[in-house]
């Protein structure tokens, strides 16, 4: 019986240095893919003097490479300074975060004022993409909001109700997740956009589904592993 118990545990503690190394791979590609999605995304649009090509520039810029970035600062396995501080981590999160936030607003605004300009009766954010689009602009900011009041942690004025400091970074943590998640949903249903269409063929198509697929189970994957699975020490 001993010894089966043992087969057991190696088995599975195997098991868990195979899950480990998956995650581990995957979640280093995750820089790599997410540049890879902006570099396919300027190609494409090839940014200039006009505004429309600005905005998936930048929305793409915004959320696969900033925000992206700004999340995998924490990850235990794939963060680009694994040995920094956690203040060292904060600074350089929220730097990337207000840049993700200028970034998205800018691409917002390219592709509004590109309508009122070229449409004599323009619609705005009349389609799922849009609408998509909108909404994880809206909720970004709320985070950072968010976001600032955790810099300063014993500020009234931000933390009004008195919660505790560990419940709001769970919160700010898995409310950007969600964040992010919608901008993943606004991003795919750009696919499906005329304009995509019409300058991208099948392969980018499918491989920009695919990489903005394996980015977001990585952002998900770590929220949900250190903030909703972990246990409260």
């Amino acid at each position: 019986m001993r010894a089966d118990l043992l087969i057991e545990e190696k088995i599975q503690e195997v098991k868990r240095g195979w899950a480990d190394a998956f995650v581990f791979t995957v979640s280093s590609m995750a820089h790599f893919f997410g540049v890879l999605i902006f570099i396919y995304t300027v190609y494409l649009a090839k940014p200039g003097f006009a505004l429309f090509p600005w905005h998936p520039t930048l929305m793409v810029l915004a959320f696969a490479v900033l925000m992206l970035e700004a999340i995998l600062m924490f990850s235990p396995y794939s963060s680009l300074i694994p040995s920094a501080s956690r203040a060292e981590k904060v600074r350089y999160h929220w730097i990337l975060q207000v840049a993700a936030l200028g970034s998205a607003i800018l691409g917002l605004s390219a592709i509004y004022f590109h309508k009122e300009r070229n449409k004599d009766n323009p619609v705005h954010f009349h389609s799922w993409h849009a609408k998509f689009g909108l909404a994880s602009v809206i909720l970004l900011i709320i985070n950072c909001a968010s976001g600032l009041g955790l810099l300063y942690p014993n500020s009234s004025f931000f933390n009004p109700s008195g919660v505790k400091l560990w419940l709001r970074k769970k919160l700010h943590a898995v409310f950007g997740s969600l964040v992010f998640l919608v901008a993943a949903c606004a991003l795919i249903l750009s696919l499906y956009t005329n304009w995509f269409n019409k300058v991208a063929g099948e392969f980018i198509w499918y491989a920009m589904l695919a990489l903005i697929t394996v980015i977001t189970s990585v952002v998900t994957n770590q929220v949900a592993n250190e903030f909703i699975f972990a246990k409260r020490k």
